[in-house]
């Protein structure tokens, strides 16, 4: 089993005042602290590197039986959203499509494809979060998050906790008092 080394990695915290604990938030829960000033709760918890992601799927491929190429998990990485959960959720579908096609090695091209396939960019958004964005940039004005959930299909809660988390991260979606605007920023940015 490949250990994730402990040095490097980013420090965040969420405020628990909403009564929403994300379930992204959750799978990389260290503590509950209580800031003294305030009293409020807030959960820390750390991003992963793209470095120990891609090694982890390197190791991963490798217990399977598999061999992937380091470009391969360089690309899972930028998927996989900092969180070693979707690394290998992601993996196992490129090894799936690997096994079925008969290779055991498995490179850059490959797992482009494969994800290309689930419908992921070069940038490593999915299909939602593809959509999500392009409903932003064709707005002029905020867009109110229970309309953005109507027009996408979805709850507010799927947006709040699965689709928001990652485009906030990459600075690519701005809250606003009226709601959800597109950040003026290139989309290419490191998560």
């Amino acid at each position: 089993m490949y250990a994730l080394s402990q040095a490097r990695r980013a420090l965040a915290a969420v405020d628990l005042r909403q009564g929403l604990a994300v379930s992204e938030v959750r799978d990389r829960l260290v503590q509950g602290l209580r800031l003294r000033e305030t009293g409020q709760r807030i959960l820390a918890f750390y991003l992963h590197e793209m470095e120990d992601l891609a090694a982890l799927a390197v190791a991963q491929a490798g217990a399977e039986g598999f061999q992937l190429d380091a470009s391969a998990g360089e690309r899972l990485a930028v998927s996989a959203r900092g969180t070693p959960r979707e690394l290998l959720r992601l993996l196992d579908r490129v090894l799936d499509e690997a096994a079925a096609r008969r290779h055991r090695c498995v490179d850059g091209d490959a797992v482009e494809s494969s994800l290309a396939r689930m419908g992921y960019d070069d940038d490593g958004l999915d299909p939602m979060e593809q959509r999500y964005l392009a409903l932003l940039h064709a707005s002029r004005r905020p867009v109110p998050l229970g309309r953005l959930a109507r027009m996408l299909g979805a709850s507010v809660r799927t947006l709040i906790e699965h689709v928001e988390p990652f485009l906030f991260r990459r600075g690519l979606i701005q809250m606003t008092p009226r709601g959800r605007t597109a950040a003026n920023v290139r989309r290419l940015q490191p998560a």
